[in-house]
């Protein structure tokens, strides 16, 4: 598991062709006491 902010981002994935990052609130499934998870989705494309 990684742990990432927005400048850490764009430095780690900014030379695989970064093409957006958007966070993800995905609920706990039959857990409604617990908090949702969140992680963040990373695109790159090849060739940018």
């Amino acid at each position: 598991m990684f742990f990432y902010d927005s400048d850490s981002i764009k430095q780690e994935f900014g030379n695989y062709g970064l093409v957006e990052f958007s966070e993800v609130v995905e609920p706990h499934k039959n857990a409604e006491n617990k908090p949702p998870f969140k992680f963040i989705m990373v695109k790159c494309q090849k060739g940018l």
